[in-house]
């Protein structure tokens, strides 16, 4: 192992880590990128174990860096801020790639946002569609997937699958909801007991 890794990422990152003054956020941002690239490097090379292509790690890694940096240069350039993908597009956490990074007025955050619509109709009123019974807001694929049970009676998801459904106003918004699915399972000693009982109540097949 490289010297300085096991320092840099021994733990998690989290933004109070990190250093405080702009030249050293850029020096810091300038070796991580140039880690990353070392590992990419070695994982291409023609005695590479095939195995490690295979790597959900490594594919996030492969993902991220041409997002996050400049691969052009002799080494990689940390991307500003104007030269990054939309936030639709860009992968916002290592940790959980469907999540996005958002903005509501005031409000920015990474992770989901969840489109609820009013029905009228005989039955319950007008319970918004969608909404947790928690009564907290949940995100755009657990709802994406409470609408997927509701019209095919299962949470049989193929890996590509793409859900559609209006958000605000008119535009259609679209959620990798079998990716969402794939990487929950990969993770589920992470979820909360309540995301547990959400989706196995919808039949998730862990």
């Amino acid at each position: 192992m490289p010297p300085g890794w096991a320092d840099r990422y021994g733990h998690r990152v989290e933004n109070y880590q990190l250093p405080q003054t702009e030249a050293e956020r850029l020096a810091f941002a300038t070796a991580v990128g140039a880690d990353g690239a070392v590992i990419l490097t070695r994982v291409d090379a023609d005695d590479a174990p095939a195995v490690l292509e295979q790597l959900e790690a490594v594919q996030v890694l492969r993902a991220v860096w041409p997002q996050q940096y400049d691969l052009a240069a002799n080494s990689p350039r940390w991307r500003a801020t104007e030269e990054l993908p939309s936030s639709q597009e860009r992968i916002a956490s290592p940790y959980d790639v469907e999540c996005r990074y958002a903005i509501k007025r005031t409000t920015r955050w990474t992770g989901y946002k969840c489109h609820l619509t009013e029905h009228c109709g005989s039955r319950g009123g007008g319970r918004p569609a969608g909404a947790a019974d928690t009564g907290r807001p949940v995100g755009d694929s657990p709802c994406r997937g409470r609408q997927f049970h509701a019209r095919e009676g299962h949470l049989r998801v193929g890996r590509n699958h793409v859900e559609d459904t209006a958000g605000d106003g008119s535009e259609s918004v679209s959620v990798r909801l079998g990716g969402w699915l794939d990487n929950t399972r990969r993770r589920a000693d992470k979820l909360t007991p309540e995301r547990r009982a959400e989706l196995d109540a919808l039949g998730m097949r862990w």
